[in-house]
């Protein structure tokens, strides 16, 4: 996982966009409008997202990265396996 503007595919819809900032920083999006934004930490194929704030809902999650695909997405796994996503980068507009 490196910076960059990525898509984030569930069951072929985009739901969320992440911008993932060199300085370890993420902002999350969806429909224009901010949703979320903190921390992010990246060691081989896992990548760890702090939300700011400590609401149940803003914990630390984690994440494994399958092998980057031809067209650079991937599919990414929530540490306990309750969540699986297609994440795609953004191509530049």
């Amino acid at each position: 996982m490196a910076p960059g503007t990525f898509d984030i595919v569930g069951e072929d819809v985009v739901y969320a966009t992440s911008e993932l900032r060199e300085d370890g920083t993420y902002i999350d999006s969806a429909e224009g409008q901010e949703v979320g934004r903190g921390t992010w930490t990246a060691d081989g194929p896992n990548v760890c997202f702090d939300p700011e704030g400590d609401g149940d809902d803003q914990q630390e999650r984690c994440w494994t990265n399958s092998p980057m695909a031809e067209d650079g997405s991937f599919v990414t796994t929530r540490d306990d396996g309750s969540e699986s996503y297609t994440v795609r980068p953004r191509t530049p507009e």
